[in-house]
């Protein structure tokens, strides 16, 4: 793998308007997926509403990556004391998400937790093995969603 470049570390924020994550009770597993999506419908294709958004996205019906594709999730908090989840990639996901956002740039890709989409961000650059997702959730429920990730 490449060495890491600050490109490749992207923080992905999420405006309080635009998102939001259904908390599941202490102790249920957090699902976490990315999957490709597109301002068009597509062949196989969901519509779906980033809450807070007029505009649906549409996505794809399989996810790109999943639990078992995540070697870690914690709970973080950035520089401005805002909440989120730092989702790390194993070394062959890693690979399999800078090959899929070489592709997809200027593409939203779905950030899905427990069936909601949470966030639609576009790829603006080559992603790596780590991403920040920011949203409506407190440190505490991070924490849970984090404590509950099973791979």
């Amino acid at each position: 793998m490449k060495s890491q470049r600050p490109s490749q570390i992207i923080v992905v924020l999420a405006l309080l308007l635009f998102c939001s994550v259904v908390i599941p009770a202490e102790g249920t597993l957090t699902i976490l997926e990315v999957r490709k999506a597109e301002f068009e419908t597509f062949p196989g294709a969901d519509q779906v509403y980033v809450k807070g958004s007029e505009r649906p996205i549409y996505i794809a019906a399989q996810a790109e990556f999943t639990n078992r594709d995540f070697s870690a999730v914690n709970a973080v908090g950035d520089l401005h004391g805002e909440p989120g989840l730092e989702l790390i990639l194993t070394e062959t996901a890693a690979h399999r998400m800078e090959e899929l956002s070489s592709r997809w740039i200027g593409k939203p890709l779905a950030i899905m937790v427990n069936g909601d989409v949470v966030l639609a961000p576009i790829v603006r650059d080559v992603l790596g093995e780590r991403l920040i997702v920011q949203g409506r959730f407190t440190l505490k429920e991070a924490q849970d969603l984090a404590a509950n990730v099973r791979r």
